[in-house]
């Protein structure tokens, strides 16, 4: 079930089965949860993936054998697949006007839908954060209605802004600050998802659940303003 292979002379990389898959990622984060509780000396951090846990640790602390046999022992468990963690439901406000959603238009035309229609796909179920990565914060999620599978970009933009809401593939996310990107852009939360104030700063973690729910124009200009210069009390969106 599980294939470990090495990563350099202080990491292991653990692989479930290569797929974009809810239980496969459940199981991710359920080999981690096991491991940290477990507390095996040498082990410096962890960074679970789609269908990947990295195991970073000190060579002068743990041989790699005992890192391997400790992970196998967790087998069993993994396919019982009985974690014991709350999950974390997230709702996000998306402004989906065209003036935000950059990419909406084309959008529309390529999958043959109407705006209303992606709107509804796009907020009709929760999805999962299977993975942070690209950039700090950055949420990987799915999966979406395959009505809206849709390729990146093949000339990403110099500047995607902060909040935008994307997809590719089967996939959504949100770019929590300005950078280049090559995700199609559909609509912006006016939420921040990166706060250096904060002891955490990120908002969403791997493992969450996040829904989002439509706000108009003036909605969005209004969260904005009220939010501009302060810090956003994340607490208030947590289920």
């Amino acid at each position: 079930m599980l294939t470990i292979q090495t990563y350099g002379s202080s990491a292991i990389i653990v692989s479930l089965e290569e797929k974009i898959d809810i239980a496969v990622n459940e199981q991710v984060h359920l080999l981690d949860e096991l491991l940290t509780q477990s507390r095996p000396a040498g082990v410096l951090y962890t960074i679970p993936a789609y269908h990947t846990l990295t195991i970073v640790f000190d060579p002068e602390l743990i041989i790699i054998q005992d890192l391997e046999a400790k992970i196998r022992s967790f087998e069993s468990q993994l396919i019982n697949n009985s974690s014991k963690n709350k999950q974390r439901s997230i709702e996000l406000p998306v402004c989906y006007d065209p003036t935000l959603a950059l990419d909406i238009s084309y959008v529309m035309e390529q999958q043959k839908l109407s705006w209303q229609e992606i709107v509804n796909l796009h907020t009709q179920k929760a999805y999962r954060v299977f993975m942070l990565g690209f950039i700090p914060g950055f949420a990987f999620m799915g999966k979406i209605n395959p009505y809206l599978e849709i390729a990146r970009k093949q000339e990403p933009r110099l500047k995607v802004p902060k909040g935008s809401v994307g997809l590719a593939g089967l996939q959504t996310g949100i770019y929590p600050d300005e950078v280049p990107g090559g995700w199609q852009i559909i609509g912006r939360t006016p939420i921040p998802l990166f706060q250096t104030k904060n002891e955490d700063p990120f908002l969403l973690k791997a493992g969450d659940d996040v829904r989002f729910y439509a706000i108009d124009l003036d909605t969005f200009n209004k969260i904005e303003a009220d939010l501009e210069g302060k810090t956003f009390d994340w607490n208030i969106i947590y289920g």
